[in-house]
Protein backbone atom coordinates (compact mmCIF):
# COMPACT_ATOMS: atom_id res chain seq x y z
CA UNK A 1 0.00 0.00 0.00
CA UNK A 2 1.36 3.39 -0.98
CA UNK A 3 1.68 6.10 1.63
CA UNK A 4 -1.26 8.39 1.15
CA UNK A 5 -1.29 11.87 -0.31
CA UNK A 6 -3.49 14.56 1.13
CA UNK A 7 -6.94 13.02 0.86
CA UNK A 8 -10.57 14.03 0.79
CA UNK A 9 -13.89 12.28 0.74
CA UNK A 10 -16.96 11.38 2.77
CA UNK A 11 -14.98 10.84 5.97
CA UNK A 12 -13.99 14.51 6.00
CA UNK A 13 -17.61 15.52 6.42
CA UNK A 14 -18.12 13.26 9.44
CA UNK A 15 -14.70 13.10 11.03
CA UNK A 16 -15.52 15.37 13.94
CA UNK A 17 -17.64 12.54 15.32
CA UNK A 18 -15.92 10.63 18.11
CA UNK A 19 -17.46 7.45 16.77
CA UNK A 20 -15.68 8.00 13.45
CA UNK A 21 -12.44 8.71 15.33
CA UNK A 22 -12.73 5.29 16.99
CA UNK A 23 -14.60 3.05 14.61
CA UNK A 24 -12.39 2.97 11.52
CA UNK A 25 -9.63 1.11 13.36
CA UNK A 26 -12.01 -1.48 14.79
CA UNK A 27 -13.91 -1.82 11.50
CA UNK A 28 -10.73 -2.78 9.68
CA UNK A 29 -10.15 -5.81 11.90
CA UNK A 30 -10.76 -9.03 10.02
CA UNK A 31 -10.32 -7.44 6.61
CA UNK A 32 -7.57 -8.72 4.32
CA UNK A 33 -4.40 -6.85 5.28
CA UNK A 34 -4.15 -4.75 2.12
CA UNK A 35 -7.80 -3.71 2.36
CA UNK A 36 -7.43 -2.84 6.05
CA UNK A 37 -4.36 -0.75 5.27
CA UNK A 38 -6.24 1.14 2.59
CA UNK A 39 -9.10 1.90 5.02
CA UNK A 40 -6.68 3.14 7.67
CA UNK A 41 -4.70 5.20 5.15
CA UNK A 42 -7.82 6.97 3.95
CA UNK A 43 -8.84 7.74 7.52
CA UNK A 44 -5.62 9.59 8.30
CA UNK A 45 -5.51 11.39 4.96
CA UNK A 46 -9.08 12.60 5.41
CA UNK A 47 -8.43 13.70 8.98
CA UNK A 48 -5.44 15.77 7.92
CA UNK A 49 -7.32 17.19 4.94
CA UNK A 50 -10.06 18.32 7.35
CA UNK A 51 -7.48 19.69 9.83
CA UNK A 52 -8.89 17.27 12.41
CA UNK A 53 -6.20 16.04 14.80
CA UNK A 54 -7.77 15.60 18.24
CA UNK A 55 -4.69 13.73 19.51
CA UNK A 56 -2.27 16.61 18.83
CA UNK A 57 -1.30 18.67 21.89
CA UNK A 58 1.46 20.55 20.07
CA UNK A 59 3.79 19.63 22.94
CA UNK A 60 6.09 16.68 23.72
CA UNK A 61 4.26 13.78 25.31
CA UNK A 62 4.37 13.90 29.12
CA UNK A 63 5.12 10.18 29.48
CA UNK A 64 8.00 10.46 27.01
CA UNK A 65 9.51 13.41 28.85
CA UNK A 66 9.27 11.51 32.14
CA UNK A 67 11.02 8.46 30.65
CA UNK A 68 13.88 10.56 29.27
CA UNK A 69 14.35 12.20 32.67
CA UNK A 70 15.22 8.84 34.24
CA UNK A 71 15.73 6.20 31.53
CA UNK A 72 16.36 2.62 32.67
CA UNK A 73 19.02 2.30 29.96
CA UNK A 74 20.96 4.93 27.96
CA UNK A 75 18.88 6.44 25.16
CA UNK A 76 20.65 8.11 22.22
CA UNK A 77 18.57 7.11 19.18
CA UNK A 78 14.77 7.34 19.15
CA UNK A 79 12.14 6.85 16.47
CA UNK A 80 8.47 7.75 16.82
CA UNK A 81 5.84 5.85 14.86
CA UNK A 82 2.82 7.92 13.89
CA UNK A 83 4.58 11.18 14.74
CA UNK A 84 1.98 13.54 13.24
CA UNK A 85 3.10 17.16 13.55
CA UNK A 86 6.30 16.01 15.23
CA UNK A 87 6.18 17.91 18.53
CA UNK A 88 7.68 15.02 20.50
CA UNK A 89 10.37 14.39 17.89
CA UNK A 90 11.38 18.04 17.79
CA UNK A 91 11.73 17.98 21.57
CA UNK A 92 13.71 14.73 21.43
CA UNK A 93 16.18 16.34 19.05
CA UNK A 94 17.14 18.77 21.83
CA UNK A 95 17.82 15.89 24.22
CA UNK A 96 19.51 13.07 22.29
CA UNK A 97 21.72 12.35 19.29
CA UNK A 98 19.17 11.06 16.75
CA UNK A 99 15.42 11.75 16.65
CA UNK A 100 13.34 10.50 13.73
CA UNK A 101 9.60 10.58 13.15
CA UNK A 102 7.58 8.36 10.81
CA UNK A 103 4.08 9.11 9.60
CA UNK A 104 1.82 7.82 6.85
CA UNK A 105 0.53 11.24 5.79
CA UNK A 106 2.75 13.24 3.46
CA UNK A 107 1.30 16.60 4.53
CA UNK A 108 2.17 15.96 8.17
CA UNK A 109 5.72 14.87 7.34
CA UNK A 110 6.32 17.83 5.03
CA UNK A 111 5.13 20.26 7.71
CA UNK A 112 7.33 18.63 10.37
CA UNK A 113 10.40 18.73 8.10
CA UNK A 114 9.67 22.37 7.22
CA UNK A 115 9.64 23.19 10.93
CA UNK A 116 13.03 21.50 11.32
CA UNK A 117 14.45 23.55 8.45
CA UNK A 118 13.01 26.79 9.81
CA UNK A 119 14.25 26.24 13.38
CA UNK A 120 17.52 24.47 12.64
CA UNK A 121 16.29 21.34 14.43
CA UNK A 122 18.15 18.09 13.80
CA UNK A 123 14.88 16.14 13.90
CA UNK A 124 14.10 14.33 10.66
CA UNK A 125 10.81 12.93 9.37
CA UNK A 126 10.03 10.11 6.95
CA UNK A 127 6.77 9.43 5.14
CA UNK A 128 6.36 5.67 5.37
CA UNK A 129 4.05 2.81 6.21
CA UNK A 130 4.81 1.12 9.55
CA UNK A 131 4.26 -2.22 7.81
CA UNK A 132 6.75 -1.42 5.05
CA UNK A 133 9.53 0.63 6.60
CA UNK A 134 12.35 1.84 4.31
CA UNK A 135 15.56 -0.11 4.65
CA UNK A 136 17.64 2.84 5.85
CA UNK A 137 15.60 2.96 9.05
CA UNK A 138 16.49 -0.65 9.78
CA UNK A 139 20.24 -0.39 9.24
CA UNK A 140 21.14 1.01 12.67
CA UNK A 141 18.83 -0.05 15.48
CA UNK A 142 17.25 2.37 17.93
CA UNK A 143 17.42 2.58 21.71
CA UNK A 144 13.75 3.54 21.97
CA UNK A 145 10.64 3.27 19.83
CA UNK A 146 7.96 5.73 20.89
CA UNK A 147 4.37 5.11 19.82
CA UNK A 148 1.51 7.35 20.91
CA UNK A 149 -1.82 6.30 19.39
CA UNK A 150 -0.34 4.41 16.45
CA UNK A 151 -0.31 0.81 17.72
CA UNK A 152 -3.99 0.81 18.62
CA UNK A 153 -4.62 1.36 14.89
CA UNK A 154 -1.98 -0.97 13.44
CA UNK A 155 -3.15 -3.65 15.88
CA UNK A 156 -6.46 -3.92 14.02
CA UNK A 157 -4.70 -4.27 10.67
CA UNK A 158 -2.20 -6.97 11.69
CA UNK A 159 -1.12 -7.13 15.33
CA UNK A 160 1.68 -9.64 14.74
CA UNK A 161 3.17 -7.62 11.88
CA UNK A 162 2.90 -4.41 13.91
CA UNK A 163 4.86 -5.94 16.78
CA UNK A 164 7.42 -7.35 14.34
CA UNK A 165 7.96 -3.90 12.80
CA UNK A 166 8.61 -2.40 16.22
CA UNK A 167 11.00 -5.20 17.11
CA UNK A 168 12.92 -4.77 13.84
CA UNK A 169 13.66 -1.14 14.75
CA UNK A 170 15.08 -1.88 18.19
CA UNK A 171 18.45 -3.11 19.31
CA UNK A 172 18.44 -6.04 21.75
CA UNK A 173 17.55 -4.55 25.11
CA UNK A 174 15.99 -1.52 23.42
CA UNK A 175 12.81 -0.03 24.85
CA UNK A 176 9.29 0.55 23.60
CA UNK A 177 7.10 3.25 25.12
CA UNK A 178 3.59 2.80 23.73
CA UNK A 179 0.41 4.68 24.60
CA UNK A 180 -2.91 3.28 23.41
CA UNK A 181 -6.59 3.87 24.01
CA UNK A 182 -8.01 2.00 27.02
CA UNK A 183 -11.15 -0.14 26.84
CA UNK A 184 -12.05 0.66 30.45
CA UNK A 185 -13.36 4.02 29.19
CA UNK A 186 -14.31 3.43 25.55
CA UNK A 187 -16.93 6.18 25.22
CA UNK A 188 -14.73 8.96 23.84
CA UNK A 189 -11.19 9.33 22.59
CA UNK A 190 -9.18 7.11 20.27
CA UNK A 191 -9.59 3.45 19.39
CA UNK A 192 -9.19 1.26 22.45
CA UNK A 193 -7.42 -1.95 23.42
CA UNK A 194 -7.75 -4.18 26.46
CA UNK A 195 -4.92 -5.09 28.81
CA UNK A 196 -5.09 -8.66 27.48
CA UNK A 197 -4.88 -7.57 23.85
CA UNK A 198 -1.71 -5.62 24.61
CA UNK A 199 -0.03 -8.25 26.76
CA UNK A 200 -0.87 -11.06 24.33
CA UNK A 201 0.41 -9.09 21.33
CA UNK A 202 3.81 -8.47 22.88
CA UNK A 203 4.37 -11.42 25.20
CA UNK A 204 3.17 -14.08 22.77
CA UNK A 205 5.41 -12.65 20.06
CA UNK A 206 8.41 -13.88 22.04
CA UNK A 207 10.17 -10.64 21.16
CA UNK A 208 9.44 -8.49 24.23
CA UNK A 209 9.44 -8.48 28.01
CA UNK A 210 6.80 -6.17 29.49
CA UNK A 211 8.37 -3.97 32.16
CA UNK A 212 5.18 -2.13 33.09
CA UNK A 213 1.63 -1.66 31.86
CA UNK A 214 -0.43 0.91 33.72
CA UNK A 215 -3.33 3.27 33.21
CA UNK A 216 -2.88 6.99 32.66
CA UNK A 217 -4.40 9.89 30.75
CA UNK A 218 -3.54 11.30 27.37
CA UNK A 219 -2.15 14.84 27.40
CA UNK A 220 -4.63 17.71 27.07
CA UNK A 221 -5.33 18.77 23.50
CA UNK A 222 -7.80 21.39 22.24
CA UNK A 223 -10.24 18.58 21.40
CA UNK A 224 -9.71 16.60 24.60
CA UNK A 225 -10.19 19.71 26.76
CA UNK A 226 -13.79 19.86 25.55
CA UNK A 227 -14.50 16.46 27.09
CA UNK A 228 -15.63 15.82 30.66
CA UNK A 229 -12.23 14.23 31.31
CA UNK A 230 -9.11 13.37 29.37
CA UNK A 231 -9.27 10.01 27.57
CA UNK A 232 -7.89 7.07 29.52
CA UNK A 233 -4.81 5.36 28.09
CA UNK A 234 -2.60 2.36 28.60
CA UNK A 235 1.06 3.17 29.14
CA UNK A 236 3.24 0.25 28.07
CA UNK A 237 6.98 0.05 28.68
CA UNK A 238 8.55 -3.05 27.15
CA UNK A 239 12.08 -4.26 26.43
CA UNK A 240 13.12 -6.10 23.28
CA UNK A 241 14.63 -9.46 24.08
CA UNK A 242 18.16 -10.28 22.99
CA UNK A 243 18.77 -12.19 19.76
Amino acid sequence: VQVCPLGSGPLVRSCESWSTYQCVARHSRGMPTQEALAVQNKKWCDFHAADFSPWDSGRPCTQLVSLLEAPPTPIHRVIELGCGSGASVHWLATQIDVAIGVDLVRAAVDAANAHSTHTGSTATFVCADVFDLPSHLLQEPFDLVFDCQCFHCTYFVDADAAVASISALLKPGGLLLCLTGNDNEPEVGPAVLSRKQITDAFELSGKFDILSLKEGRFDPTPAYKKLSKLPLCWELLARRKGD
